[in-house]
């Protein structure tokens, strides 16, 4: 048993043990027969999405003056800032995750054909990440940071450990985060540029390369939430949370997002440096070399360097790609490795024979950069002032077509099934789907039990609790009920059985004070609640 105020002792070799989220924040937009603009707090059809997921969500409850939707799958969607945000359950590999993300794409568009059914709804919810007037929607992605022996004993090392420790990941994960968004980007205008398409228009909103705690006003590659994801199960497991990518709709380009970023972490638990002696350029700092990676869809430019030899982008994902094939034969190695690194590979072989054009079908920015070309070169012409004579161009015809550019963009990534993505692969035109998924495309949310404990007893909670009283609530460590409390503070080993938090000691049973839907959930848990 571990001592009292330390934490135990966390098996690196369990391989499959890994825990990795995305939280989603979409857009909702107006456009039909009047200029496109975006929904603001104060549009009456935010309280009907409210009434729709009280009325259609499995679970619903109430933390801190917000509504919280249970979803079957263990995740949850809420309101944030006026626009819906989903947080997918645990998952324990990227295809899990992909699973989960497109579950709450589609508890969306169940809302969405409510709404233009019986409302007339002239609106879209898109997965979209900017917007002409500057405003920017996230796609946050957070994983379990296993620690090293040195970082066992968190309460003592304080903020000063705290901040160590992501220096110690931003030396050797920046390099990645900054050079990644060549298969990740969601592709649009710049915001500095109206004329400059860039790979992640995401990333123009990232600006410190060292790790900050700001999620709104000074960015960084890497955040810095104080959050233990483990809470008094003494794990030491840490939340890594990444505000840098953004929400695309590509499977494939989701899948290695995730798995490859989840890959490097095994490598940096472990004690190995994968990014060890390089250096971004010019400036030696991430951020001016993710910059100049989102606006070279050449790949030729450089950005980082190692002795005397000089890194393009893709040539500083093969090595990030070459350091995990060493060590993919390890018994520390995740089963699922050997998928992501062939897929990665092979995106990698793609973009550098054949570029954009190469991967229309397969990657958000190369595909939106295509849908995008003749209206962007029209759009030059207006801006130019050698044309400005010959086009008549006026400030109002500039914001009239930079408009109708960012209206495709938002409705790219429409999570209605007449979305510009959607339609376009419902024809078969694309080629995104990771290989994996060989299941037709579900059509609404599906019932599938997470394969993390902890998220799984959730989802077992959440579906066998739907429709009951308010008198339940449920976090992400634990579910209460009435006086009941089911702990899921171990996301390994979450406790199964019902706790009264009225007796005098919080942990002594009492089972004959269940009631029949506590003892009911109670049997479900004891039956699925485990892994298999």
């Amino acid at each position: 048993m571990a001592k009292r105020g330390r934490p135990k002792k966390v098996d690196l070799d369990r391989p499959d043990d890994r825990i990795m989220g995305i939280e989603t924040e979409y857009m909702l937009g107006r456009g039909q027969n009047q200029r496109f603009r975006t929904i603001s707090e104060s549009d009456p059809f935010l309280d009907m999405l409210i009434q729709y997921f009280s009325n259609h969500a499995a679970c619903y409850t109430w933390s801190k003056g917000s509504t919280f939707w249970w979803l079957p799958n263990g995740g949850f969607l809420h309101m944030d800032c006026g626009h819906p945000e989903f947080s997918t359950p645990e998952a324990a590999n990227p295809m899990e995750l992909v699973r989960f993300v497109r579950d709450g794409d589609l508890a969306l568009r169940g809302f969405c054909n409510f709404a233009r059914k019986r409302e007339g709804w002239d609106g879209f919810i898109s997965r979209c990440n900017t917007s002409f007037d500057q405003t920017t929607w996230g796609s946050h992605e957070s994983y379990a940071v296993r620690t090293q022996p040195e970082f066992r004993n968190w309460k003592r090392l304080g903020g000063e450990g705290w901040r160590w420790l992501y220096t110690r990941l931003a030396r050797q994960l920046s390099p990645h985060l900054a050079t990644r968004i060549i298969y990740t980007g969601a592709g649009g205008l710049s915001q500095h540029d109206s004329s400059c398409f860039v790979l992640s228009p995401r990333s123009e909103y990232i600006e410190k390369a060292e790790p900050t705690s700001d999620t709104q006003y000074s960015r960084s590659l890497i955040n810095t939430k104080e959050e233990d994801l483990s809470n008094d199960a003494g794990l030491g497991l840490r939340r890594l949370h990444l505000i840098c990518g953004e929400s695309i709709c590509s499977d494939i380009g989701l899948y290695l997002r995730v798995g490859t970023t989840s890959l490097i972490l095994a490598l940096i638990e472990r004690g190995i440096r994968p990014a060890h002696g390089l250096k971004m350029v010019p400036y030696e700092d991430a951020v001016s070399s993710l910059n100049i990676v989102n606006k070279d869809l050449t790949f030729t430019k450089i950005v980082a360097e190692r002795r005397t030899r000089q890194y393009t982008a893709i040539e500083v994902q093969r090595l990030y790609l070459d350091q995990v094939v060493k060590r993919l034969n390890e018994p520390w190695m995740p089963s699922w490795a050997p998928r992501v690194v062939a897929l990665w590979s092979w995106v990698l072989d793609l973009l550098s024979d054949g570029g954009a054009e190469s991967a229309t079908t397969v990657l958000d920015w190369a595909l939106k950069y295509r849908l995008l070309a003749k209206r962007l070169s029209a759009y030059h012409k207006l801006t130019d002032e050698r044309h400005r004579d010959r086009y008549l161009s006026s400030e109002e015809q500039r914001y009239n077509h930079r408009n109708a550019i960012y209206e495709i963009d938002a409705r790219f990534g429409d999570v209605h099934e007449d979305g510009i993505f959607n339609r376009l692969d419902y024809q078969g035109l694309l080629n995104h789907s990771v290989p994996e998924w060989v299941e037709p495309r579900p059509k609404r949310v599906q019932r599938l039990l997470p394969t993390n404990p902890r998220a799984r007893v959730r989802s077992l909670a959440v579906n066998n609790l739907q429709g009951q009283d308010t008198r339940v609530t449920i976090t992400w460590d634990q579910i209460i009920h009435g006086r009941h409390v089911l702990n899921l503070a171990d996301p390994f080993k979450p406790n199964l059985e019902w706790f009264d938090s009225s007796s005098e000691s919080s942990r002594r049973r009492s089972r004959r004070s269940l009631s029949s839907e506590q003892k009911e959930l109670q049997a479900l848990i004891s039956e699925h609640g485990r892994l298999g």
